[in-house]
């Protein structure tokens, strides 16, 4: 279950279940977001017709992936400024 509190007075839930081994396993997180953030994200789930959680797993992927990208493209670009290293490099793509 996930459960998302705007501003500290209104929470919203919302359940996720899986049946294992014949039981159902629930985890429960609250996550407290602006009024915005949740007219947002009940906005994206209408417009997609994908359930929030859904909506919610696709958005932190994303940024999941976006850091690592800029993360990724900081570290190419200080090597590019270092001459040897840069040298070094191209040598060991061309071996």
């Amino acid at each position: 279950m996930t459960t998302l509190c705007v501003d500290k007075s209104v929470t919203h839930t919302y359940t996720r279940s899986q049946q294992v081994d014949g039981g159902i396993r629930m985890t429960t997180t609250t996550v407290r977001i602006k009024r915005e953030t949740k007219r947002a994200l009940d906005q994206l789930a209408n417009q997609t017709g994908q359930k929030t959680q859904d909506v919610l797993d696709h958005a932190i992927d994303a940024y999941r992936r976006r850091i690592f990208l800029d993360q990724a493209n900081r570290a190419y670009a200080t090597l590019r400024q270092d001459d040897a290293q840069w040298a070094e490099e191209i040598a060991e793509r061309e071996a």
